[in-house]
């Protein structure tokens, strides 16, 4: 944001007269800010349409003649900025000229290596914040020196490879440049700072020390994510940071939720992150953060579908909590990887899914159940009476009979006679039996 100086602000303006002694103004024929007298700036602020506008910063000054035709107003740089920048562009020149007096032709394989050396040295200062001393620096030139260049390079080239990724100090530079140094006295000083910062040789029959590198090793993956199926979440506690959980479907990272109950905010304690959230998203559970992550990252299904095409298929999908569809999109597009069409797939899939729900579900008692009959008489049906909110419905109930609005009433029935009802009862007895882990029991009618 800008403002405007006003111009009876006298004692304002002669202040920044006297410190902005620095001017620029645009030359309409090249499209560039030329440097010019700052009294020039100051007589072009005569003019009745000119203006004097500050930034926020208030380091430069414009004045602003017309949209054509301004001027910029600067401090003038202290003398040991100047010098240091001045020093830093020489540096960077002379560095540039010996790297071409080695390698001449920039796409040298060695002279690419060595670039890609100092970028990656660079982007990883930049983004994670970690420095590279010299001592490090100097390792990875002489490991590169060592795989990377030409064997038939002469001492002086060589100090100029060196030189090119920074491995050498300005110290030794300035002595080659001055002829103090010779190359071979350069390179001697570079086998012993190696040499000094080599590890100490472990004493005899010690325990080998771990081998330290400059990379941190990756973590290994945990054992509940390397027994995972594809597609299933799975959350796990960070070893690192106690207060961090990763989240992972199947052997893939996707997430991590931040647990920020200690710092006692308004918002709901929990972050998730993921690489395909728009933005963090504050929730109040650990499942529910973890969801979120997994709703953004389902994995493809066959032929890339995202749910199935077949209308009633897709409904009972989208009914499904997002940790079992993702189950059924890893497993549908495995299925159909073996030669069946997508439909088939799904419907497979999905039947899998519902018959490991189903096995995971304690199995209601037979006490839950009533029995119901049809107010114009008929069968005798099984209803669940959790469900009893004034109108008793069968759990065989079709869709023929919700179109002729067909209503029940309850009845003291010792036992169903629809065989759909009695076929669910049997069903019932078998999973119990299962997970009780005993033999089925005999049903009698």
């Amino acid at each position: 944001m800008t403002r405007t100086v006003a111009r009876n602000a006298h004692r304002k303006i002669a202040a920044i007269r006297a410190e902005y002694t620095e001017a620029r103004r645009y030359d309409s024929a090249t499209s560039e800010m030329v440097p010019c007298e700052a009294a020039a700036a100051w007589e072009a602020l005569a003019t009745p349409s000119a203006r004097l506008i500050a930034d926020d910063t208030a380091e430069v000054y414009t004045v602003r003649v017309h949209s054509n035709s301004w001027f910029e107003l600067r401090k003038p740089v202290p003398q040991d900025v100047a010098d240091a920048a001045a020093k830093a562009a020489a540096e960077a020149e002379r560095l540039a000229a010996l790297r071409l007096s080695v390698f001449g032709d920039t796409s040298h394989d060695a002279a690419r290596v060595f670039d890609s050396v100092a970028d990656n040295c660079d982007e990883t200062t930049a983004d994670t914040g970690r420095v590279f001393t010299n001592t490090e620096r100097w390792r990875l030139a002489g490991e590169y020196a060592e795989t990377a260049l030409p064997e038939d390079l002469t001492p002086a080239e060589l100090v100029a490879a060196h030189a090119a990724v920074g491995a050498l100090s300005a110290a030794d530079l300035d002595d080659y440049d001055h002829r103090r140094a010779t190359a071979a006295d350069l390179l001697a000083r570079f086998e012993a700072r190696l040499a000094d910062t080599a590890p100490a040789a472990a004493a005899p029959g010690a325990p080998a020390a771990e081998e330290e590198t400059d990379w941190d090793e990756e973590e290994p993956v945990p054992a509940e994510v390397l027994a995972a199926r594809p597609g299933e979440l799975v959350v796990v506690p960070d070893t690192v940071h106690p207060s961090q959980y990763n989240v992972w479907m199947g052997r893939e990272h996707v997430g991590v939720v931040f647990d920020e109950t200690h710092a006692r905010l308004s918002r709901p304690p929990l972050a998730a992150w993921s690489g395909k959230l728009p933005k963090n998203l504050f929730l109040a559970t650990l499942d529910e953060a973890a969801d979120a992550i997994a709703e953004a990252n389902l994995p493809a299904g066959p032929l890339g579908l995202a749910a199935p095409k077949h209308w009633l298929q897709a409904m009972s999908f989208r009914s499904l909590p997002v940790r079992r569809r993702a189950r059924v999109l890893a497993r549908a597009a495995e299925i159909c990887g073996t030669g069946r069409a997508h439909a088939r797939a799904f419907q497979a899939a999905m039947q899998e899914d519902w018959t490991e729900y189903l096995a995971s579900q304690p199995v209601p008692d037979e006490s839950e159940f009533g029995h119901c009959i049809a107010l114009g008489g008929g069968e005798i049906h099984t209803y669940d009476r959790s469900l009893d909110h004034g109108l008793v419905h069968p759990m065989c109930r079709t869709m023929d009979q919700n179109n002729r609005l067909t209503r029940y009433r309850t009845t003291q029935a010792a036992a169903p006679t629809c065989r759909h009802c009695i076929s669910y009862r049997d069903h019932r007895a078998e999973r119990r039996a299962e997970q009780a882990g005993r033999v089925q029991p005999e049903i009698t009618a």
